[in-house]
């Protein structure tokens, strides 16, 4: 084994949109692909940019134009999709959209690193304990993170369950899903110490 090496870390946009998105959409056929909410697909359509970096610091500053680094203001509603669901159990949702784009995702990335002869790694998605207060969010990842180990002995490539070593609420921001300075590096020494441990990172 050696280099190049390819890091999955996926799970938390997958698992969120299984959960709000309408199941005609999620799993209908539709170019949307589980994607989206109907918030609406990217596009350039629109006039281009100021070419004056001033003028578009100003117009920003007092609200004359959208910041093009939002991107709601460069998209652009499909009505492909139908609202997102009212008054319903997200745990039912989740039955009703299985992680079936989400895991032809992880293989079709493996089978890219793998075609390029890169070894690959994926990583389970972690999250504080404290998550747990609220059931369906976590099931979606712990569901996605079972199955990316089921990817992982399928395609011959690397497994590392981040989730399992990261069990505490102390790693992470308050919103329980994005590590603070102390989980990212607590993340990096994780996959150091597995990549070490492999013989993947040569000596």
């Amino acid at each position: 084994m050696g280099w190049p090496l390819v890091i999955g870390y996926d799970g938390l946009n997958d698992a969120i949109i299984r959960l709000y998105q309408d199941p005609t959409c999620y799993n209908g056929d539709t170019p949307l692909f589980g994607f989206g909410m109907d918030r609406g697909i990217w596009q350039t359509s629109d006039n281009e940019l100021p070419s004056s970096a001033l003028y578009r610091f100003l117009a920003i500053k007092f609200r004359w134009m959208e910041a093009p680094t939002t991107i709601n203001s460069r998209m652009k509603a499909t009505g492909w999709c139908p609202p997102q669901p009212k008054n319903v159990s997200r745990i039912d949702l989740l039955a009703q959209n299985p992680p079936i784009h989400f895991e032809r995702n992880q293989r079709s990335i493996a089978a890219l690193a793998q075609s390029a002869g890169a070894q690959m790694l994926f990583s389970s998605f972690a999250c504080a304990p404290s998550l747990n207060a609220t059931p369906a969010l976590p099931s979606a990842i712990n569901e996605q993170n079972a199955l990316l180990k089921t990817i992982a002995d399928d395609t011959g490539t690397l497994f590392v369950d981040l989730a399992a070593e990261m069990g505490n609420d102390i790693y992470f921001q308050g919103d329980h899903l994005h590590q603070n300075t102390k989980g990212t590096r607590m993340q990096a020494e994780i996959y150091a110490a597995f990549l070490d441990a492999q013989g993947v990172i040569p000596k």
